[in-house]
């Protein structure tokens, strides 16, 4: 990425690919020596190859200084035990990037389980399975004879193949015999120097996809590195927000000046434009979500309706059926306004992938 001056270098890391195939970035600082990363990646072979990377960009002499966490799903510090311990800062905003680590850590092993064993039954059962299904009319058959096995075994299938999206990633090497936690707290906009540029990390403020959104902007460069506020290509998902904060914090984002790049969490490097388009869904998926409140809905019947309807241009973006996720949060925020930003991720996958196997 270009940066207008000659002390600093700025790179984006990027990724193809759906689930966990996050993008990250870092800084070369030409005066001292040094490199400042955004984000690592989900596992340790992923932060292995993005380090080598690293290595292979500036020098080798380069010193690893600050790590910054734009927010602490899995996908985006899952392999820090192959840095963690090369930083001298490591930098998240508020408490809620330890909170998130604590959970999936105290989770491991559970989840790991039922990943692998979800991936086992998948390849060897699961998928014939739906194909059969999904080509003859036994499907409807088991609905005639019983409703409540038909939608029992599609739950159970669901399950399976929301483990299959995670099959690529290697869970079983994360440690967790040493706690690796942030460093320092950024409770507001805070500038850190990075050779002679200011580096911007500018909490949200606003829970969206996470209660604790930290974008990274960089003025020399007029780039943003936006983290999960930005999607591109890719359908977003909330977890922490309603539509309307979604919403407030792309606005937030908007309101940064003089910015031409912005590097989403997952997707190609884009310009404002993303931001227009990403404010574009949210709006049509809070009316479109209004109309089933309205009409008393509930949430998987409304999830049906609106993916029924939903414009080509939504569509054409990898996993559209994130919306099942993105409506469901939605109820769950508008019935309970205070409720947890801790949510079971796997089990809302899961609902997910029921809503895509029905569709078969």
């Amino acid at each position: 990425i270009p940066s207008g001056r000659s002390d600093i270098q700025v790179f984006a890391y990027t990724q193809k690919g759906l689930w966990c195939w996050s993008n990250a970035g870092f800084i070369y600082d030409r005066v001292n020596d040094e490199v400042t990363v955004i984000d690592v990646l989900v596992d340790a072979k992923q932060t292995q190859l993005l380090v080598d990377e690293i290595r292979r960009v500036a020098p080798s002499s380069a010193k690893f200084k600050n790590l910054i966490y734009t927010h602490c799903d899995i996908d985006h510090w899952g392999g820090q035990q192959v840095a963690y311990d090369l930083f001298e800062t490591v930098y998240a905003a508020g408490s809620g990037c330890e909170r998130a680590m604590r959970e999936w850590s105290q989770g491991h092993e559970t989840a790991l389980r039922s990943i692998a064993i979800g991936h086992y039954l998948w390849e060897t059962i699961g998928s014939s399975l739906v194909e059969t299904l999904a080509s003859t009319s036994l499907t409807s058959r088991v609905l005639q004879f019983s409703p409540r096995i038909a939608e029992s075994l599609v739950a159970v299938l669901a399950k399976l193949n929301a483990a299959e999206l995670f099959a690529p990633f290697e869970f079983d090497k994360m440690s967790f015999e040493k706690e690796r936690y942030p460093t320092y707290l950024v409770q507001g906009r805070e500038t850190i120097q990075v050779g002679n540029a200011d580096v911007h990390l500018i909490p949200m403020g606003v829970p969206s996809h996470s209660d604790h959104d930290l974008v990274v902007h960089i003025p020399e460069a007029k780039t943003v590195f936006a983290g999960d506020i930005l999607f591109n290509s890719v359908t977003p998902v909330v977890w922490a927000g309603t539509f309307e904060d979604c919403q407030a914090a792309l606005a937030a984002l908007d309101d940064i000046p003089d910015v031409s790049l912005y590097v989403p969490g997952h997707g190609a490097i884009a310009d404002r434009s993303l931001i227009e388009d990403l404010r574009g869904y949210w709006k049509y998926l809070e009316s479109e979500t209004q109309t089933c409140f309205e009409l008393g809905l509930p949430e998987e019947a409304c999830a049906v309706l609106v993916d029924s309807g939903l414009p080509p241009k939504y569509r054409q973006w990898g996993d559209p059926e994130r919306l099942v996720i993105n409506i469901m949060m939605e109820y769950r925020k508008r019935k309970l306004p205070s409720s947890s930003s801790s949510v079971n991720k796997f089990e809302f996958i899961a609902k997910q992938m029921k809503h895509v196997l029905l569709s078969k």
